[in-house]
């Protein structure tokens, strides 16, 4: 047996050469990290189409508003909550003020606070916060 490789060596080295289930490995490795990034990329779609739903809300609510000058805020964000609840449970609140006349002209400043919170597992929740405010001309 002079020149011959010892029988536990050569199976390391075949085994060590083997890239056979090196696609498995590398699967394993890269799929976690790759679902994840999918997964945050959806939930932030998902959070920048509630925002966009919440200032689409807001500029139907606002334009009611200016039909019907007297509408108070609860009025205000129970027409917002309709339009989107299919959001699930959105978490929105409505200020409305009004400004004095000046030149004949009353403005009201409708403003809607949409929080939106990013769960993602394994890392800290993220809170988002996004605020609208439309100005709105009103009949002095």
């Amino acid at each position: 047996r002079a020149g011959h490789p010892h029988p536990m060596t050569s199976r390391w080295r075949r085994f060590l050469s083997d890239r056979s289930g090196a696609t498995a490995i590398e699967f394993a490795v890269a799929a976690p990290l790759f679902l994840a990034f999918v997964f945050l990329i959806v939930l932030g779609g998902w959070a920048l189409h509630g925002t966009v739903s919440v200032r689409h809300a807001l500029e139907t609510a606002s334009r009611q508003l200016s039909l019907n000058p007297s509408l108070s805020e609860s009025e205000m964000l129970a027409a917002i909550n309709q339009r989107i609840a299919y959001l699930g449970d959105p978490n929105v609140t409505v200020g409305l003020t009004m400004d004095a006349p000046s030149g004949g002209i009353k403005l009201a400043h409708a403003t809607a606070v949409y929080l939106f919170r990013l769960d993602v597992p394994l890392l800290d929740a993220l809170d988002l916060r996004y605020e609208a405010t439309i100005i709105v001309p009103l009949p002095a």
